[in-house]
């Protein structure tokens, strides 16, 4: 985040300061800035400023400088500064189409100073899987009932990781019009065989059948 520092300045005399400096100086910040006082004048000075997101994480003291006329005539330091640790994956995606296919392109950013080890996840049905492939290959994994295809990645400060997923359903369609086919075609070429049966009793006692063909 951006950091606030304020400063509070007060002019105990009657001299118009015109040409003031406050340098702020430490491992990672170097800022200066120039004001002014007019006489007795008291006012709050707010220096910003803003870190490079890749900084490692560290402590840090910055010290103030006050310069009047290009003479230092007051100095504050160990001014504590923490740039903590942070991780986060960012996820962006873009998808193309063509006819029974799609490819979805999905890019994770370690938007972060610290490396990050994660476990990436695409929620993905047992029916969908079959039509679907990645680049690079995942794994199945279950969890909460759910199904996921799943990379695990080790991500730098600013490093990018893609998976390419493709669902194609060309070989499913085709699967599925051959048998078709083949089924539309049994029916109109195959043998007709007419079975017929008949049963003929030949005898019978005391209300019973005997004899049959």
């Amino acid at each position: 985040e951006t950091i606030r520092i304020m400063i509070d300045l007060r002019n105990r005399n009657i001299l118009n300061i015109t040409d003031m400096k406050i340098k702020l100086s430490s491992i990672v910040i170097n800022k200066e800035t120039a004001t002014s006082l007019n006489p007795l004048e008291e006012k709050t000075i707010i220096v910003t400023y803003s870190f490079d997101p890749m900084e490692p994480p560290k402590k840090d003291t910055v010290t103030l400088n006050l310069y009047v006329n290009g003479e230092s005539i007051r100095t504050i330091e160990n001014i504590p500064v923490e740039i903590i640790a942070y991780s986060d994956i960012i996820k962006s995606s873009g998808l193309e189409k063509s006819f029974l296919k799609t490819e979805k392109k999905i890019t994770y950013t370690n938007d972060g100073n610290i490396r990050k080890q994660e476990t990436l996840k695409i929620e993905m049905g047992f029916f969908e899987d079959i039509v679907t492939s990645t680049n690079p290959k995942t794994y199945v994994l279950k969890e909460d009932g759910k199904r996921y295809r799943a990379l695990d990645v080790d991500l730098k400060p600013g490093a990018k990781t893609e998976i390419i997923v493709v669902k194609n359903f060309r070989l499913l369609v085709g699967v599925i019009t051959v048998a078709i086919i083949l089924t539309i075609l049994y029916f109109i070429f195959r043998s007709l065989i007419v079975v017929k049966k008949q049963a003929v009793i030949l005898g019978t006692k005391e209300g019973g059948i005997t004899e049959m063909k």
